[in-house]
């Protein structure tokens, strides 16, 4: 891995291949990942940034990431401007699945209406290939929070 290498904000995960018990990862950018995250949060600084995530079979060929997100980070004031340090605690639940999985398909009602439970789980998202980026699942976590 080239030193630019580790700048860059990327952990992929074989997900063909998860032990049956799952596979937890913990993610701490370093610096530089750090000034990365700020710039895309457009935000002062990323003081710390800890993701802990479990990685788990769902269903049949589903993936289940669940895990939690500490943050501490600097960002301007809307008012006066002034830095403020605020820190992020962010929950994960999230369910995947590889694209064309019998299970991505909606549920239809009788009349061909589409089902939403409003209080249920999201829907799964869709996956590429054999990998999940460990980064782009806590960075959209991260900087919807």
């Amino acid at each position: 891995m080239s030193k630019s290498d580790h700048n860059q904000l990327v952990y992929p995960v074989n997900v063909a291949v998860l032990p049956a018990r799952g596979l937890k990862i913990s993610l701490e950018p370093n610096a530089a990942q750090r000034e990365l995250l700020a710039q895309q949060a457009e935000i002062l600084a990323v003081e710390r940034f800890v993701a802990d995530l479990e990685f788990k079979r769902w269903r049949r060929d589903g993936i289940s990431v669940t895990g939690e997100i500490r943050t501490e980070i600097l960002q301007e004031c809307v008012v006066t401007l002034e830095p403020i340090a605020s820190t992020i605690v962010e929950k994960i639940d999230r369910t995947f699945l590889p694209e064309g999985s019998k299970l991505s398909r909606p549920q239809l009602s009788s009349e061909g209406e589409l089902i939403l439970d409003y209080e249920g789980r999201d829907e799964p998202d869709l996956f590429i290939g054999e990998t999940l980026d460990a980064y782009d699942i806590v960075s959209e976590h991260f900087l919807l929070a």
